[in-house]
């Protein structure tokens, strides 16, 4: 794949600061080199797919991503309550998958900007998905919103 075809460099006796120089580095050049490329040959390529699979999987992704714009617009229009969904997370895949932060951007009178802010007085990651979520972190965002 790469390859670094140059042999290692070899210092002369009396060669000038300029030269040290210039081999210490080529020699470094060519160490990282190696180990670069020997890294990307040890490298591991993603399974083949078949068309079939993955025709499915974007069919899947793309149903989920339906899902989840749905369950947004309910929480916007306020036909669903953030409790609701807090339980539906435990039986519900798409729900519970879902991140907290998308949820809570998703309530009314909540942007992002307050809902990062509350993420964050409570404690929770904004990475944190909505099945991963503790009682007493359920408990406060429950209070806090309320």
């Amino acid at each position: 794949m790469f390859a670094f075809d140059a042999q290692r460099p070899k210092l002369r006796k009396g060669s000038s600061a300029g030269e040290r120089t210039f081999f210490v580095f080529r020699q470094r050049i060519a160490t990282v080199w190696e180990t670069v490329a020997a890294s990307l040959k040890s490298m591991s390529l993603p399974p083949a797919l078949s068309t079939e699979t993955r025709m499915a999987a974007l069919e899947k992704a793309a149903e989920v991503r339906r899902a989840r714009a749905e369950l947004k617009d309910r929480l916007k229009m306020g036909s669903v309550s953030l409790q609701e969904v807090l339980d539906a997370a435990s039986n519900d895949e798409m729900i519970g998958k879902t991140k907290m932060l998308t949820v809570l951007e998703s309530l009314p009178g909540l942007g992002k900007v307050k809902a990062r802010r509350l993420l964050d007085e409570i404690g929770i990651a904004d990475t944190r998905r909505v099945r991963g979520l503790g009682d007493n972190q359920r408990r406060r965002l429950l209070e806090s919103v309320s």
